[in-house]
């Protein structure tokens, strides 16, 4: 006898239970985060007027190997002080960040691929704000380090001095981006001062509002070097989501955007973009180079493939068209717009830091956020690299020729593998007051054992406004032809 027939109420409990959890997943995409409001133009985001910034400092770090305290021709208001500040080696739990490689050690060079690590990152906060920047130089080697060290260096030490002096009124978020905006010129000024060549740079003020617990989070971003808030009630969402055009199949290959000598002289403001949301105490602000963010992407983790309407109007007939969009016949996988790729990359960001085990408790901290979103990707990316380190060590005897051959009839082999091999950097704030006795600092741990995050394919709701490709730019631009947009407005 059927299970429903012997115990009539199962069907109902069953249905029950069906509408119970289809409740609870439509509650989960219909959270409402604080609203991210983005521009090409400060004067377009909204004003909000700040507390007095306090110029005590509680913790100042920068990385990897000293960071922005390596640029020589580099110019401080006080010749003890780099970049304003006394030492860049005061981690904090609430104020923490970490850079690495993600390449493979190569047997044949004895040198780590990529090395050295381009991704520079620093850190300076204060009692009521803090300073996050973070860039990753474009290509390998010295040069796009330098130019990564200096933006970040150039960026700070302008930071540190106007908003923190007795000199400047700060009194609104408008002022905070009048200052951003100049940084990023000091950042390029001083790229071509040392002769370095491009990179990405995404800087991120936060501060306190007036008469209020809650703070203002304002971000200037070129290229994809992204910002995310963290909110235990809310999840993840992203700061920069504005510098991307939504419409257009994302090629990794290309950052969208840089400062230094794009074109000679001249950066690359493509997708310059102004950034403001609201946060609250507790939550926390982390940048990640792409690096980090590209291995939560899901067509990088294999568990969507990318849509690209090229392909299928040309190679499907119109009756599978509909198909096509829905899923890849090849591979069986979901087909992801790049809004769908975007939503699912935080929600697998919520992921990594829900289910991997914090070191503090059961409070997520900055350094947390650090360790386990980094922690990820390792994992995500640890075939891969165990692979290519096999492969260095089985041709340490053949030739330099020999092993190229070797390395080109296995690249189709290696997209077939999940994660993408790159520098990574991340750098995290914990918004709130410091108090004095908050003095703790924190060393989580990074393993290499395997995580137990499951890739989980989500199918989010529309995550952009409608009217988000209106004002797309379509061209190039640099600090010159962004007049209006770069013009103070007062």
């Amino acid at each position: 006898m059927p299970r429903n027939r012997r115990n009539p109420a199962f069907k109902h409990v069953k249905a029950l239970t069906r509408a119970v959890s289809g409740l609870l997943t439509r509650k989960l995409n219909q959270r409402r985060s604080p609203t991210v409001y983005w521009s090409q133009s400060q004067r377009e985001l909204p004003v909000k007027c700040i507390a007095e910034l306090s110029e005590n400092v509680f913790a100042a770090y920068s990385a990897p190997n000293g960071g922005i305290a390596h640029v020589n021709g580099a110019n401080t208001t006080d010749d003890k002080k780099i970049a304003g500040v006394d030492s860049w080696n005061k981690k904090h739990d609430r104020a923490y960040g970490i850079a690495t490689s993600l390449y493979e050690y190569n047997h044949c060079t004895e040198h780590a691929t990529g090395d050295p690590v381009a991704d520079v990152l620093a850190i300076c906060a204060r009692e009521n704000s803090a300073i996050l920047l973070i860039a990753d130089g474009v290509n390998w080697g010295e040069k796009p380090r330098l130019a990564a060290r200096c933006a970040v260096h150039a960026c700070m030490d302008y930071l540190n001095q106007k908003l923190y002096s007795k000199y400047t009124q700060i009194e609104t978020t408008q002022d905070i981006f009048q200052h951003l905006r100049e940084g990023f010129r000091e950042a390029h000024n001083l790229i071509m001062k040392e002769e370095g060549t491009m990179t990405t740079l995404t800087a991120t003020v936060v501060v306190q509002l007036k008469g209020s617990k809650q703070y203002a989070v304002c971000a200037l971003n070129v290229g994809d070097s992204l910002a995310f808030v963290y909110n235990a009630n809310a999840g993840v969402r992203e700061l920069t989501v504005g510098s991307r055009n939504p419409n257009v199949t994302r090629d990794m290959k290309l950052c969208g955007g840089a400062l230094g000598p794009v074109d000679g002289v001249n950066p690359d403001l493509t997708n310059l973009t102004y950034s403001l949301t609201i946060a609250e105490e507790g939550d926390i602000i982390f940048l990640t180079s792409d690096g980090v963010s590209d291995n939560f992407d899901p067509v990088v983790a294999h568990r969507a493939v990318s849509v690209n309407p090229i392909k299928f109007i040309c190679t499907c007939p119109p009756a599978t068209v509909e198909l096509a969009e829905k899923i890849d016949m090849e591979r069986l996988l979901p087909v992801f717009d790049e809004r769908q790729r975007q939503h699912d990359s935080v929600r697998h960001m919520e992921i990594a830091l829900l289910t991997m085990e914090s070191p503090h408790g059961e409070e997520i901290t900055a350094s947390d956020v650090c360790a386990k979103l980094l922690q990820y990707v390792i994992n995500k990316t640890e075939q891969k690299r165990k692979r290519l380190e096999q492969m260095s060590l089985e041709n340490v005897e053949k030739s330099p020729g020999t092993r190229r051959k070797v390395m080109s009839q296995m690249s189709s082999v290696f997209k077939g593998i999940p994660g993408k091999l790159d520098h990574a950097a991340i750098v995290a704030f914990q918004v709130g007051m410091f108090q004095t006795k908050d003095t703790a600092q924190k060393n989580p741990q990074i393993s290499e054992q395997s995580s137990d995050i499951e890739d989980v394919v989500f199918l989010p709701p529309t995550y952009f406004p409608e009217d988000y490709s209106d004002t797309w730019p379509t061209t190039t631009k640099t600090f010159a032809e962004l007049g209006p947009y770069l013009e103070h407005y007062y």
